[in-house]
């Protein structure tokens, strides 16, 4: 019998209705694991991607990958 387990991305977003339903804020999510005991966390990478401070990293080319090799080294 094959495991069951999740493997899924998605994101959580906050939208307010006095603005018209503008998206305020957004938390990309990643669900990991068994379907009796999952693992529910922010999606690393793509917070990576969306942060100002690694956009220097991303314009040379580098990707998330690349930047996190290059740290632990």
């Amino acid at each position: 019998m094959p495991a069951r387990e999740y493997d899924l991305k998605g994101v959580a977003s906050l939208t307010s209705a006095a603005a018209g339903g503008d998206k305020g804020f957004e938390l990309p999510f990643v669900v990991q694991g068994p379907w009796d005991d999952p693992l529910v966390f922010p999606d690393p990478e793509s917070l990576i991607r969306r942060s100002p401070g690694a956009a220097p990293l991303l314009g040379r080319g580098e990707g998330p990958q690349d930047a996190r090799r290059r740290c632990v080294r």
